[in-house]
Protein backbone atom coordinates (compact mmCIF):
# COMPACT_ATOMS: atom_id res chain seq x y z
CA UNK A 1 0.00 0.00 0.00
CA UNK A 2 2.90 2.54 0.37
CA UNK A 3 4.49 1.89 -2.97
CA UNK A 4 0.83 3.09 -3.98
CA UNK A 5 0.95 6.14 -2.36
CA UNK A 6 4.67 6.89 -3.05
CA UNK A 7 3.76 5.82 -6.81
CA UNK A 8 0.91 8.68 -6.60
CA UNK A 9 2.86 11.31 -4.52
CA UNK A 10 5.52 11.18 -7.16
CA UNK A 11 4.11 11.39 -10.05
CA UNK A 12 4.23 14.75 -11.82
CA UNK A 13 0.28 15.18 -12.27
CA UNK A 14 -0.19 15.05 -9.02
CA UNK A 15 2.45 17.68 -7.39
CA UNK A 16 0.41 21.42 -7.92
CA UNK A 17 1.62 23.87 -10.36
CA UNK A 18 0.72 26.96 -9.14
CA UNK A 19 2.75 28.83 -11.98
CA UNK A 20 -0.24 27.90 -14.65
CA UNK A 21 -3.12 29.60 -12.44
CA UNK A 22 -3.87 33.40 -13.49
CA UNK A 23 -4.48 34.04 -9.86
CA UNK A 24 -3.80 32.93 -6.02
CA UNK A 25 -5.75 33.86 -2.97
CA UNK A 26 -3.17 35.51 -1.11
CA UNK A 27 -1.48 34.62 1.85
CA UNK A 28 -3.01 35.16 5.91
CA UNK A 29 -1.39 38.61 6.14
CA UNK A 30 -2.59 39.77 2.68
CA UNK A 31 1.03 38.95 0.89
CA UNK A 32 1.27 37.54 -2.25
CA UNK A 33 3.36 34.01 -2.81
CA UNK A 34 6.74 34.91 -4.87
CA UNK A 35 4.90 33.38 -7.75
CA UNK A 36 2.42 35.20 -7.97
CA UNK A 37 3.38 39.00 -6.72
CA UNK A 38 0.40 41.42 -8.60
CA UNK A 39 -1.93 42.35 -5.74
CA UNK A 40 -5.65 43.03 -6.96
CA UNK A 41 -8.73 44.70 -4.61
CA UNK A 42 -12.04 43.34 -5.53
CA UNK A 43 -13.73 46.98 -3.77
CA UNK A 44 -11.86 49.05 -5.96
CA UNK A 45 -10.98 47.00 -9.04
CA UNK A 46 -7.45 48.12 -8.90
CA UNK A 47 -4.34 45.68 -8.87
CA UNK A 48 -0.77 47.10 -7.43
CA UNK A 49 2.25 46.05 -8.76
CA UNK A 50 5.76 45.74 -6.73
CA UNK A 51 7.31 49.13 -6.06
CA UNK A 52 4.02 51.10 -7.05
CA UNK A 53 3.20 53.83 -4.71
CA UNK A 54 0.70 51.45 -2.62
CA UNK A 55 1.80 47.91 -3.20
CA UNK A 56 3.28 47.48 0.52
CA UNK A 57 0.43 48.72 2.06
CA UNK A 58 -1.98 47.17 -0.05
CA UNK A 59 -3.98 43.62 1.05
CA UNK A 60 -4.23 41.02 -1.49
CA UNK A 61 -8.21 39.74 -2.42
CA UNK A 62 -6.25 37.95 -5.41
CA UNK A 63 -2.84 37.23 -6.47
CA UNK A 64 -2.00 37.22 -10.00
CA UNK A 65 1.07 36.06 -11.74
CA UNK A 66 0.99 38.88 -14.87
CA UNK A 67 -0.80 42.39 -14.88
CA UNK A 68 -2.74 40.46 -18.02
CA UNK A 69 -4.21 38.31 -16.34
CA UNK A 70 -5.55 40.67 -13.94
CA UNK A 71 -6.84 43.01 -16.70
CA UNK A 72 -8.64 39.63 -18.11
CA UNK A 73 -11.02 39.38 -14.95
CA UNK A 74 -11.66 43.26 -15.41
CA UNK A 75 -8.98 44.73 -13.04
CA UNK A 76 -7.38 48.58 -14.42
CA UNK A 77 -4.00 49.25 -13.06
CA UNK A 78 -3.23 51.23 -9.96
CA UNK A 79 -1.98 54.93 -10.75
CA UNK A 80 1.40 55.71 -10.61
Amino acid sequence: MATMVNDLVDAPAARSDTANEPWLPPQADGSCPDSHLIKANNNSGIFHVPGGRFYDRTKAERCYATAANAVADGYRPAKA
